[in-house]
């Protein structure tokens, strides 16, 4: 199913062009591409790349390392061209069936980046951002430092945004709400260390 999703995504010949080049810009261009397919994630790309470069500042990244993550966080959600569009737009929650294929979204993107040698250090990104700090997150459960700094600073991110924005089916959250979720999920779903930069960060 998935290499089947993945052959769809790689059927745009201009995909494949855009990521070979390194500027930000054609990057910034291509996550909103990925954003627009949805009404309800314009922007999403974007604001999750901001807030991780900003968590990253924090824990002291350097110049190289925050180019990186920048590349990785507007990149993340790229395996979503391979979703359906029916599943993305639904009004209302996932079935169970769907779900299991919106969690195919991040080897997705891992496989079209994976042919070009440039994006190699971003992958582990982009293949473990829903991974969880315990370990219960996917595709492949893996837990701690088992987990790619750049993957741990973008599931915090991820969230925050993902709680405070409108869905099909839910308002987005107040902001006081979202940031007391991520303080409760510190050592369950996120590194802590990640959360305390987090925090900092939106306090700037």
């Amino acid at each position: 199913q998935i290499a089947d999703q993945v052959s769809v995504a790689l059927s745009n010949s201009s995909l494949v062009t855009a990521l070979k080049k390194l500027n930000l810009g054609t990057l910034e261009a291509l996550a909103r591409t990925v954003d627009a397919k949805s009404t309800w994630t314009a922007g999403h790309s974007e604001r999750v790349t901001l807030l991780s470069v900003k968590i990253a500042q924090v824990l002291g990244w350097d110049e190289k390392q925050l180019e990186s993550m920048k590349r990785g966080a507007y990149l993340h959600d790229i395996g979503k061209i391979g979703i359906p569009l029916s599943i993305l737009d639904k009004p209302g929650r996932l079935t169970e069936e769907e779900y299991e294929i919106v969690k195919d979204h991040p080897e997705i993107g891992a496989r079209i980046l994976e042919p070009i040698e440039a994006y190699a250090d971003v992958i582990p990104m982009v293949l473990q951002h829903h991974e969880k700090y315990n370990g219960k997150g996917y595709p492949h459960g893996i837990a701690g430092e088992e987990i790619s700094m750049g993957a741990r600073i973008m599931a915090v991110a991820d969230v925050y945004d993902a709680v405070a924005s409108d869905r099909p089916y839910r308002q987005g959250w107040i902001e006081e709400k979202a940031i007391s979720m991520i303080k409760e999920e510190s050592g369950e779903h996120f590194d802590p260390q990640v959360v305390d930069a987090f925090l900092t960060a939106i306090s700037e």
